[in-house]
C-alpha cells in the first residue's frame, strides 16, 4: 500500500509531500509511532481550487506507471504531457525525482526513489532508481539497498548476495526488468503495484460508454470506453456472477434498471451512467491496488454521491491492501469524509507552486468535527486551512 509521496521538479510541484516519507521513518523508534506522522491511508481526497494541483498529482503517479511498462519518452510524451521539457518544472534545481514509499504487510515498508534528467538534447533518461527495504528493529528502522542504479550502471540484491547491474538502454527503469522475476521478491511487489494503478480524469472519459470493438474484455480501461466488452466477457466468464453482479447493480442505478440494455448507449459522463461505470470498476474481481479518480462525483446527484463513497468503502472492506484517491470540491462528498483521510492542495501566491496540507493535523477541525459540525460546514468556513501558531 502506498503510504507516502514525495515529487521534486515535477510540472508545478517544486517539493510536494503527502503522507509519510521516508525521513519522517527514520525518526520513529517502533511502528506504533508512525501514525502520527499521518501515512497515506486506504482512502484519500484531495480538496482544493481549480489548478491547484490535484489532477497533477494524480498525472505524477500515471507518469511513473507509464515509464515502468513504456519508457521516460513514451511516458513524457503520452497523455498530452508535451515532453520532458514540459513536464520537469522549469527552473528547477536538478533532476526531476519521485520518491515513494509503500508499505508490505506489518512493519515493513520500501522505498523507491527515481531521477530523471535530459541529455543536452532534451532527450529523457533515467538518471537514478533506488528501491530500499526497512522493517523495525530494536533501535527503530533498519535498512536494506534492494536496488541502487546510477546512470544504468550499479547492484540489485540476489538470493545470497548483490549482484551487478547493467542495463542496455538508459531509457528503460531497471524495475521494469527486475519486477518481472520471481526471485527478486521485492521487485516484484512492486512491479506489481506500480503497474497496475488505475488514473481516470473527467476530460480523459470517452464521450460514448461503449467502443464498437467486439471481443470480451477482463478489466474496464480508464477512458470507461469499453463497458460492454467488460460485460460480455464477464457473462461469459461466470454467468453466475454476471447475473448476481446485474441485480447488485440495478438496485443502486434505477435508470439501468427500467432501461435495461438501451442505457448504455448514453454519455459516460452522464449521471446515471458514470455511476454505473464506477461501480463496475469496484466491482472488478481483480481489483487495481490503486484507483486514482480525477473528480469522480461530477453530475452525480447528492444521493448517488452517497451511493458511490459506500461503494469505494465497501470496495476497500473487501480487499484490504487497496486504495482509492479522489480529487473533488463537492460539498456531498467531503460531508462523507473522515479528516485523516482529507488533503487540502493550494498555491502559493508569491511563487505560484503547489502545497499540500494534512486537514487531519488540525486540532481546530478535530473540536469542531466533535461538537457536531458536519465536514462540508467547516470546509466552507474556511478551516481546513492549518492551524495558525
Amino acid at each position: 500500500m502506498l503510504v507516502g509521496i514525495e515529487l521534486i521538479n515535477y510540472a508545478l510541484f517544486s517539493h510536494l509531500t503527502l503522507g509519510l516519507t521516508e525521513s519522517a521513518l527514520d525518526s520513529v523508534k517502533t511502528e506504533d509511532e508512525v501514525a502520527k506522522h499521518f501515512p497515506l491511508g486506504q482512502l484519500v481526497a484531495i480538496v482544493g481550487r481549480s489548478d491547484s494541483g490535484k489532477s497533477t498529482l494524480f498525472d505524477a503517479l500515471h507518469f511513473l506507471s507509464d515509464c515502468l511498462i513504456h519508457d521516460v519518452p513514451y511516458a513524457a510524451a503520452s497523455a498530452g504531457r508535451g515532453g520532458f521539457f514540459e513536464l520537469r518544472r522549469k527552473n528547477g534545481d536538478g533532476p526531476m525525482r519521485l520518491r515513494l514509499l509503500f508499505k508490505q504487510g506489518s512493519g515493513n515498508y520500501i522505498a523507491y526513489d527515481v531521477a530523471l534528467n535530459a541529455d543536452l538534447h532534451n532527450r529523457p533518461f533515467v538518471e537514478s532508481e533506488r528501491v530500499k527495504k526497512a522493517s523495525f528493529g530494536p533501535d527503530g528502522v533498519d535498512w536494506t539497498d534492494v536496488l541502487n542504479v546510477q546512470n544504468s550502471t550499479g547492484t540489485v540484491l540476489g538470493i545470497a548476495a548483490p549482484e551487478a547491474v547493467s542495463l542496455v538502454d538508459g531509457r528503460h527503469l531497471a524495475l521494469a526488468s527486475y519486477g518481472r522475476l520471481l526471485n527478486y521478491t521485492t521487485l516484484c511487489f512492486l512491479y506489481a503495484q506500480i503497474s497496475r494503478w488505475f488514473v481516470s480524469s473527467d476530460r480523459t472519459m470517452a464521450d460514448q460508454a461503449v467502443g464498437r470493438t467486439k471481443g470480451g474484455h477482463r478489466h474496464i480501461s480508464p477512458r470507461f470506453d469499453n463497458i460492454r466488452n467488460v460485460l460480455q466477457y464477464w457473462e461469459s466468464d461466470d454467468p453466475k456472477k454476471y447475473n448476481q453482479l446485474i441485480d447488485y447493480i440495478k438496485e443502486r442505478v434505477p435508470d439501468f434498471k427500467r432501461t435495461g440494455d438501451a442505457f448504455l448507449d448514453h454519455d459516460v459522463r452522464s449521471g446515471s451512467m458514470r455511476l454505473f461505470a464506477l461501480i463496475l470498476l469496484l466491482m472488478d474481481p481483480k481489483p487495481r491496488p490503486l484507483v486514482c479518480l480525477d473528480h469522480p462525483d461530477t453530475n452525480l446527484y447528492h444521493d448517488a454521491i452517497d451511493m458511490l463513497t459506500f461503494e469505494m468503502r465497501e470496495y476497500l472492506r473487501r480487499n484490504a491492501g487497496c486504495q482509492v484517491f479522489l480529487t473533488t470540491y463537492n460539498a456531498n462528498t467531503i460531508e462523507n469524509l473522515r479528516p485523516s483521510e482529507v488533503y487540502l492542495f493550494s498555491r502559493r501566491m508569491e511563487n505560484g507552486l503547489a502545497m499540500a496540507h494534512a486537514v487531519g493535523r488540525s486540532e481546530t477541525v478535530k473540536a469542531m468535527l466533535k461538537e457536531g459540525i458536519g465536514m462540508s460546514a467547516i470546509w466552507y468556513g474556511g478551516y481546513f486551512e492549518p492551524d495558525m501558531p
